[in-house]
């Protein structure tokens, strides 16, 4: 049989030992600087890996549409954009935005790379000829990144939503639906109401 620690010294040497087990297993969830660094720099690799794969991808779509449309004006077939360079410089400005926060790092490119897929043509070839500059794309709004399309579905659907809240009715037309409601089961009709023939 184990002998429990009754004396103060035996007491105070297995509340050190808890104290002392508990901060190692604290500090064994914070990063050391080391390892952040590496983490940041993994993660800022894929995220101008799949910018640049995004960006690539929208440009073949839109050399496909273009050809289909059998469109010269605005023709991509000549015009070569440096997809690279322009991937690298919105990982950097990305970075410089949101520095070693990872969370919001990863929350803005979410946000940019759904918007580079689901943005119409001209959106991208304004951002890969420097319409739009990759500084405000990065501090770009949920509500900017909408195209057209998906700004017109939003508010006829607005639009829809407040039609329908305006026109419910309210109050009850007919002495029956009093009747039949809960408040008159709590309280009752009374004499004026009941005399009231539909």
């Amino acid at each position: 049989m184990a002998k429990s620690p009754t004396t103060g010294k035996g007491l105070k040497g297995v509340i050190r030992k808890r104290k002392l087990a508990k901060r190692n297993s604290n500090n064994s969830s914070v990063k050391t600087d080391a390892e952040l660094e590496i983490e940041v720099a993994r993660v800022r690799s894929a995220c101008s890996h799949k910018i640049e794969e995004a960006l690539r991808t929208r440009i073949t779509d839109a050399q496909k549409r273009l050809i289909l449309k059998k469109e010269n004006e605005g023709s991509l077939g000549g015009v070569s954009y440096d997809i690279t360079g322009i991937a690298t410089a919105y990982e950097r400005e990305l970075y410089s935005k949101h520095n070693r926060d990872l969370k919001n790092y990863r929350t803005t490119f979410r946000k940019n790379l759904i918007a580079i897929k689901n943005q119409d043509i001209a959106f991208i070839l304004d951002l890969l000829n420097g319409r739009i500059c990759i500084k405000s794309f990065v501090n770009y709004s949920v509500e900017d990144l909408l195209s057209v399309k998906q700004k017109s579905i939003h508010k006829k659907l607005n639009q829809e939503n407040l039609k329908h809240a305006i026109s419910k009715r309210i109050l009850p037309e007919t002495i029956n639906e009093i009747k039949s409601s809960f408040v008159v089961e709590k309280w009752g009709v009374s004499k004026s109401a009941s005399a009231i023939e539909d």
